[in-house]
């Protein structure tokens, strides 16, 4: 394998806050936030998808054992065209809200 090619794919997420701060008297404010989290998944769920390698899935080295000198013996197998890889985190590619409010004194 060529240098520099054992990348996961790229991750676009967007994220969009909107928040309103309200006046009260005596100079003490509340602020009202709304959070969407992966913006672009609520609106098509193909955009936003993360995707990873699980541990143990990728095996591109093989240990064949030790030399008398007591060295390692190891080979590189490398990636197959076909393999499947890497799958998609059901949780982070999700989009999610949240909602705040902080009083400020």
């Amino acid at each position: 394998a060529d240098r520099g090619t054992g990348f996961e794919p790229f991750i676009h997420e967007i994220d969009l806050r909107i928040s309103q701060q309200v006046g009260f008297f005596g100079g003490q404010f509340l602020e009202l936030t709304l959070d969407i989290l992966n913006v672009g998944n609520l609106f098509n769920n193909d955009w936003g998808q993360q995707y990873f390698v699980p541990f143990g899935e990728a095996e591109v080295l093989e240990f064949h054992g030790f030399t008398d000198d007591n060295r390692q013996q190891i080979s590189f197998e490398g990636f197959e065209d076909d393999m499947d890889l890497y799958n998609r985190s059901d949780i982070s590619s999700r989009w999610r809200m949240q909602f705040g409010v902080r009083y400020t004194f």
